[in-house]
């Protein structure tokens, strides 16, 4: 909100319990005017607990290259590349969003876990362990995260098994993940029930609404494909996240090309997704601070604008121009305890190579 500064407090009421576990049950006993009164029984003491987070808004822009608006005049097929180039433009601020998205979701989470053969290790909100991952994740992993998840506030689960009436929480995962945790495990490999997300329109769907599809349950996690997973390597101590396109050069400019260093990087990252963790908000943009000053509204969200700003000697005449976005956003911290990211192993899909007579090569 405008004249709240840059670092604002989001305060989270934390779980509150009796200090006595099964409480302080007593008869009840008629008065006798000395130590038994019915009108008072024994007290338990119920405390207070809060946590304080700050966050801070953040923005960014991204310009386009400049072109010279006369181009136009002289070669139609710029034009209609210009056309094409301005479509594009929606991929780069989606792709903006999705990384943000998932960079801000792994900060603020309270669990980020590295999975090593001995066990998990543990983060604990302040960001991956410096340690190698040794193990690839497991159903037994996600079984014991799936217990915690729910004691710790996830009520708001992505749906219901139809059958158990068990919550279905939502995981964003590399399609090796889950393919390696179908073919590893035959419970969950077998498992064709459904977890009923429909609108609330139809009394048969007694989920969310907004999600009128059937969705696959597997040992109660749904899953969301990302085709782009953070990956990384692990040396010296540090995580290196390996980017899954590679910039090269062309006859003019660059273009980007799937990574053969993204394929081949042994980590990959898992995201158990709960929308309590946190909030992402929009930020206020100023338009009338005083009387006479007077500021055009800006679109935080990335969204491509033409630029023509003139300069003595760069744009005398205001023929070159460029396009601009502009992103802001505040990411409010809300029940950390539910947000869960997982380092593993990421195993090579098995290209099931054989020769004429069916044998492995």
């Amino acid at each position: 909100m405008d004249g709240m500064g840059v670092t604002i407090a989001a305060v989270t009421f934390e779980r509150m319990m009796p200090d006595t576990q099964n409480g302080l049950w007593a008869n009840i006993a008629v008065s006798d005017g000395d130590s038994i009164n019915a009108c008072l029984p024994p007290t338990d003491t119920a405390v207070f607990g809060q946590t304080t987070r700050t966050f801070t808004p953040q923005h960014q822009a991204i310009n386009t290259d400049h072109f010279c608006i006369r181009d136009i005049m002289f070669d139609w097929q710029y034009a209609e590349m210009l056309s094409k180039i301005t479509a594009g433009f929606s991929d780069i601020a989606e792709w903006s969003w999705a990384s943000r998205y998932t960079l801000e979701y792994v900060r603020l989470a309270g669990h980020q876990l590295v999975l090593r053969n001995s066990g998990p290790v543990d983060g604990g909100g302040a960001g991956y362990p410096a340690l190698t991952p040794t193990s690839v994740l497991s159903q037994g992993v996600l079984n014991d995260i799936y217990m915690d998840l729910y004691r710790e506030g996830g009520d708001l689960m992505s749906g219901l098994d139809e059958a158990t009436n068990e919550p279905v929480f939502t995981i964003i995962a590399g399609a090796t993940v889950l393919k390696d945790i179908l073919t590893k495990n035959e419970d969950i490999r077998q498992d064709n029930r459904y977890a009923y997300t429909g609108t609330k329109d139809n009394p048969l769907t007694p989920l969310l609404p907004g999600m009128p599809t059937k969705r696959r349950n597997y040992g109660g996690f749904i899953y969301e494909i990302d085709p782009y997973p953070r990956k990384f390597t692990f040396s010296g101590g540090v995580f290196t996240e390996i980017r899954p396109f590679v910039k090269s050069a062309t006859t003019k400019g660059f273009k980007w090309e799937q990574n053969p260093a993204y394929k081949a990087a042994p980590i990959i990252e898992t995201i158990i997704w709960h929308e309590s963790n946190y909030q992402s908000l929009a930020v206020n943009t100023v338009t009338n601070p005083a009387p006479g000053w007077n500021f055009n509204a800006n679109n935080w969200m990335g969204e491509f604008s033409p630029r023509n700003i003139l300069h003595e000697t760069c744009n005398p005449d205001g023929t070159i121009l460029f396009w601009r976005a502009l992103f802001a956003d505040a990411s409010k911290p809300v029940n950390p305890k539910v947000g869960w990211a997982i380092l593993s192993l990421d195993c090579p899909l098995n290209l099931d190579l054989k020769d004429c007579n069916g044998y492995q090569t």
